[in-house]
């Protein structure tokens, strides 16, 4: 095999030289600018690690969580239960309408160590999570109750 100039050689040889070879049969370079700048400066925000997990996928009518004084932050709603194992900040599932904030405008982030409380209701049961911020998306519950709605 013929090797050709590495136009990063100056940067560090074989592990970008691996890099290029990617960038130029895969992904043309002009698309991979592109989706580097959309993440960069596209505001792109993916919660990384999910704010509550389930255990085992639950049948959701409503999830809402609420601040410190009993302030509703993040509500969401179908009318129809759907099946969910996990429950990201912000992130309104397929099936179901944002209620808070109104408008669909994303919750404000959470401050690390704020007391919230969330509520998910299922068709038989609502769970009640007492917990705290873990950063600015992310919940660790302290105290658990269920309910049966029937």
């Amino acid at each position: 095999m013929q090797e050709t100039a590495d136009p990063y050689s100056a940067l560090g040889g074989r592990t970008l030289q691996l890099f290029w070879a990617f960038e130029m049969r895969l992904v043309s370079p002009h698309l991979l600018l592109l989706l580097i700048g959309s993440a960069i400066f596209g505001g792109c925000r993916a919660p990384v690690e999910p704010f509550l997990v389930l255990s085992g996928p639950k049948d959701l009518t409503r999830f809402e969580v609420r601040d410190g004084e009993d302030e509703v932050i993040w509500a969401m709603s179908a009318e129809e239960s759907q099946n969910l194992s996990a429950i990201y900040y912000g992130v309104v599932p397929e099936g179901f309408v944002q209620i808070v904030p109104e408008g669909g405008t994303e919750p404000r982030e959470l401050e690390d160590g704020e007391v919230l409380v969330t509520t998910t209701v299922t068709e038989r049961r609502e769970f009640e999570h007492i917990g705290f911020a873990s950063g600015t998306h992310a919940f660790r519950a302290s105290h658990s109750e269920m309910r049966n709605l029937e």
